[in-house]
């Protein structure tokens, strides 16, 4: 097993919020989304979760990011931008979204899918972590951006 010091160093400095799950999470996936050429504009206001719930939602972020990661990869370097808002009060809320090229390919239900192999489970556990956490998702492509918003009910 390899220990990259200076990604954990790197990654340690930065808050990005109070929740300490979340914050790490946000910190090494930002981290990477930086060494990519991608710019992050977030603000994030999310102070306390229960344990069990911050894990299942940083996997949930995780996943959020590293999709928009992906899409603004392709982009120019002046495009390459994802904005991430978060709150927890009056009721925990995340938006995440970023420009893209080309097409989204959604379901009836407007639920981004992919024919890739190995993909599109991501948002699949987004909808899982709604139904167990009273919560709602929704999608939005306009402009030629996509935003996914997540909110407790």
């Amino acid at each position: 097993m390899t220990c990259h010091i200076g990604v954990i160093e790197e990654t340690a400095e930065r808050r990005y919020c109070a929740e300490p799950v979340l914050n790490a999470m946000f910190a090494a996936y930002f981290a990477e989304a930086d060494r990519q050429g991608v710019k992050i504009d977030a603000e994030i206001d999310i102070t306390e979760l229960p344990k069990e719930e911050a894990a299942t939602f940083s996997i949930v972020c995780a996943n959020l990011i590293e999709n928009a990661t992906h899409a603004v990869s392709g982009l120019d370097e002046d495009e390459k931008l994802i904005r991430v808002r978060g709150v927890q009060s009056p009721k925990l809320m995340l938006s995440v979204s970023n420009p893209y090229e080309g097409s989204i390919m959604t379901d009836d239900e407007v639920i981004p899918i992919t024919s890739k192999a190995g993909h599109g489970i991501g948002f699949r556990s987004i909808m899982d972590y709604c139904e167990k956490h009273d919560a709602v998702c929704d999608f939005k492509i306009q402009d030629g951006w996509f935003a996914v918003r997540i909110a407790k009910k």
